[in-house]
């Protein structure tokens, strides 16, 4: 599964790594091809360029937003075998508005982009196959993100009890999206977490870069 259509992630590519280039190419070069611009004509500066490319920006990080959404649903679906005190609850799907810059014109903009997004676990149904898909979708989405974004985290909020009892691991660990990008296991002790219960939250990596 894709987050987005191949121009499109082209262009997130090169803006959320940071970079000003994806393989020689210019972000505003990748980005006038998706708007009907040939690369290798240099477009002035209007109000309605400007307009149209902040409006594919936004489109991208929206298309993210949503694919958020359903994963969570895929993941909340992947437990439906499991008895109903066992299976996965969706949580918050967060957003968050990033500046950015656009190095053309040095205009700024704020674009709503991917926070977070949780899903909540019990650990009553750990071990059986449900529990485990459930994990598995939360998992493929952050690598989905990191592979986006550069990096992605699954951070576990677990209820102090539960540790202790030895019911919730809190080890922490790095693992490698499928392109090699990192997706750092983090866990967090939390005694707002109900006991028997874990959150899993998959937060986006940082925006770098400028349009």
């Amino acid at each position: 599964m894709r987050l987005f259509p191949m121009a499109t992630a082209a262009v997130m590519a090169t803006l959320l790594a940071g970079c000003a280039t994806t393989g020689g190419e210019s972000l505003q070069c990748s980005l006038g091809r998706m708007v009907g611009q040939p690369c290798e004509a240099t477009a002035q500066p209007s109000a309605a360029n400007d307009a149209s490319r902040w409006d594919r920006v936004q489109l991208a990080f929206d298309e993210e937003i949503e694919q958020a959404r359903a994963a969570q649903q895929k993941a909340v679906a992947s437990s439906a075998s499991l008895p109903p005190r066992q299976r996965a609850t969706a949580g918050a799907v967060n957003t968050i508005n990033v500046l950015i810059t656009d190095s053309q014109t040095q205009q700024q903009q704020s674009i709503r982009t991917l926070d977070t997004v949780a899903v909540h676990l019990p650990l009553a149904g750990k071990g059986q196959p449900g529990h485990q898909a459930t994990f598995n979708a939360i998992l493929d989405f952050a690598n989905l993100v990191a592979d986006n974004r550069g990096s992605s985290s699954v951070i576990v909020y677990q209820n102090p009890a539960d540790v202790s009892a030895g019911r919730a691991n809190p080890a922490e660990t790095v693992l490698k999206s499928l392109s090699g990008k990192p997706v750092y296991v983090r866990k967090q002790a939390d005694s707002n977490t109900p006991v028997g219960m874990e959150r899993y939250v998959v937060k986006a990596g940082e925006i770098r870069g400028q349009l």
